[in-house]
């Protein structure tokens, strides 16, 4: 292997291994969402399943408005917000 391949290599690699960090607190804490909702001591209507969850906020986004409730909100909050001058 040349010293050019070998470098691009370390780099997908290096690439690699940052994204797999990166997502992996992510993926643990939906497999413990999924575990305490099938492990049973808690109630299932109290903890939805997260792709239950996932398909409402896309329900919601796409055909409730939920951008435009955001964008309304936020817009709303930065009219009424108090203004500090740097002095």
């Amino acid at each position: 292997m040349r010293a050019a391949e070998q470098a691009n290599m370390t780099g997908r690699g290096r690439v690699a291994k940052q994204m797999s960090l990166s997502l992996a607190p992510w993926i643990a804490a939906i497999a413990l969402w999924y575990g305490v909702r099938l492990s049973g001591y808690v109630n299932e209507s109290l903890i939805p399943a997260p792709h239950q969850v996932a398909a409402k906020f896309v329900e919601l986004l796409l055909h409730e408005g939920l951008l435009y409730d955001v964008f309304a909100s936020t817009r709303r909050a930065n009219i009424t917000a108090p203004r500090f001058r740097h002095r």
